[in-house]
């Protein structure tokens, strides 16, 4: 989010607001539209994961969703959000694992040719 708010010059303003629901209201007005943005979210087999892609999804953005283990919730969630029309691509590591790391930056990376936004719960 703070690098969407630098990119679009908001940055200065929303931090210079005082009212906590003005703010609330103005951070929600700038990230309301990620058509044409990847979204990375880690931890999506459930909770707060699976809520995070869903809400990126309707905001616009193509999604890398990713989970260690829960394939099968992975999987619902994916059919879930073949429904928004965005490009989605599922990913199951075991972030544990030497190695792995890279491995799912390269291939969430590649998936669009560009990240514009990572969440990693």
């Amino acid at each position: 989010m703070l690098r969407y708010l630098c990119e679009n010059t908001f940055l200065e303003e929303f931090f210079n607001l005082t009212d906590h629901r003005q703010a609330v209201d103005r951070a929600q007005s700038m990230i309301c539209d990620l058509s044409g943005k990847t979204a990375v979210v880690t931890g999506a087999g459930g909770g707060i994961g699976w809520a995070t892609a869903l809400e990126f999804s309707r905001a616009g953005a193509d999604l890398v969703i990713h989970t260690g283990s829960r394939s099968h919730r992975l999987a619902a969630l994916a059919e879930q959000l073949s429904e928004s029309k965005r490009n989605i691509h599922s990913v199951v590591a075991d972030l544990r694992h030497p190695g792995a790391h890279q491995t799912f930056v390269d291939e969430a990376w590649s998936f669009q040719g560009s990240v514009d936004v990572w969440v990693n719960l």
